[in-house]
């Protein structure tokens, strides 16, 4: 089946340098401003592979998470 992920910006600075990686949505925590990924140190997220867009399918910007996964 197909997994949705979250891209998220990890590591750089100021917007520099920073790479994006692919997170399974169903792993992630929403707070306020913050995302987190229990048990995933930040040195973890910042060796995983970088994202290339080629390799998913985007979804539509106006689609809610939850109908994307189906929730909806």
């Amino acid at each position: 089946g197909d997994t949705v992920v979250a891209i998220i910006g990890v590591g750089g600075f100021l917007g520099m340098g920073e790479n994006e990686v692919a997170i399974p949505v169903e792993k992630l925590i929403l707070r306020e401003d913050e995302v987190i990924v229990p048990g995933v140190t930040e040195e973890r997220l910042e060796s995983m592979p970088e994202f290339k867009e080629a390799e998913v399918q985007i979804l539509d910007p106006g689609m809610r998470l939850a109908e994307s996964i189906g929730l909806d």
